[in-house]
């Protein structure tokens, strides 16, 4: 319980002791900043079993299930409930072309979107903003997309009212599919 200065001068402590040691060390915390910024790998236990392993990067960027997806991120990653087309999805109404193929026969799944990869532009999915959190460098926006609010980690100038209409862009790239079951599908 250190405070949060002196805290991450004693990650960076950590990280060139362990590096000039030139040893392996297990590091347990339930602080996911933590495990991201100190491991070279990291495993991610649910429910007294390992669920993933990989390097930070790779957990983070292709989570294996909704509950990792929905563990790593602050925000952590919006889960939409979804259909699947055919050739994409749909959330709220909205249809988003993709470019993998989870076959012909549409499905309910399960959308990913990390709040850092939504953007505010001049066309995409109409939304309303509910809730706007300046943090200097980059603000919080919750949004509500019909009857869902998704976060968005935004690092535009410029402030958002509330009740504010706004166009979210996704790029189709940086979604994660997972079945509703759990697993990751694309």
């Amino acid at each position: 319980n250190l405070d949060a200065k002196l805290r991450l001068q004693t990650r960076t402590e950590l990280k060139r002791l362990q590096r000039s040691l030139d040893v392996t060390t297990i590091y347990v915390t339930h602080d996911q900043e933590e495990a991201m910024t100190l491991s070279d790998r990291m495993a991610v236990f649910m429910d007294g079993r390992i669920v993933q392993t990989g390097t930070p990067e790779e957990v983070f960027g292709r989570p294996a299930s909704i509950a990792v997806a929905g563990f790593l991120g602050s925000p952590p990653m919006n889960l939409l409930a979804a259909r699947w087309t055919g050739d994409g999805i749909e959330i709220e109404g909205h249809h988003q072309p993709l470019p993998w193929n989870l076959g012909a026969t549409p499905r309910e799944v399960v959308v990913g979107i990390r709040p850092g990869d939504i953007a505010i532009g001049p066309t995409g999915w109409p939304a309303t903003v509910e809730l706007a959190e300046p943090l200097g460098d980059s603000v919080i926006v919750a949004l509500r997309l019909g009857t869902t609010t998704l976060m968005a980690r935004l690092f535009q100038t410029g402030r958002f009212g509330e009740g504010e209409s706004v166009h979210l862009e996704v790029r189709s790239d940086r979604l994660h599919l997972f079945d509703p079951a759990g697993p990751r599908l694309n």
